[in-house]
């Protein structure tokens, strides 16, 4: 599982798959439906993880500049995926 997330994070990274399919897909990977089953601060940790794991510090900079940039979250993205 580990290297199907890894997967899914580094197509997001490069623009392969935007950030609402690379969430679907990793909700589906999970089976996940109903209400967040971790807290907003586990799934913006987790996220942020999987991005220094696919891309580095580099990388990780990048994206968490990004966010800044959109006024996000990674929880924000994710439920909003969720919702659709």
């Amino acid at each position: 599982m580990k290297k199907q997330i890894n997967d899914l994070l580094l197509k997001m990274q490069n623009g392969e798959n935007c950030i609402g399919e690379t969430a679907n897909q990793l909700l589906d990977l999970f089976a996940v439906s109903g209400s967040l089953l971790f807290s907003e601060r586990e799934v913006d940790f987790a996220y942020l993880c999987g991005v220094f794991n696919t891309s580095g510090i580099d990388g990780l900079h990048n994206e968490i500049q990004r966010l800044k940039e959109i006024g996000k979250e990674p929880h924000d993205i994710i439920e909003a995926c969720r919702k659709q």
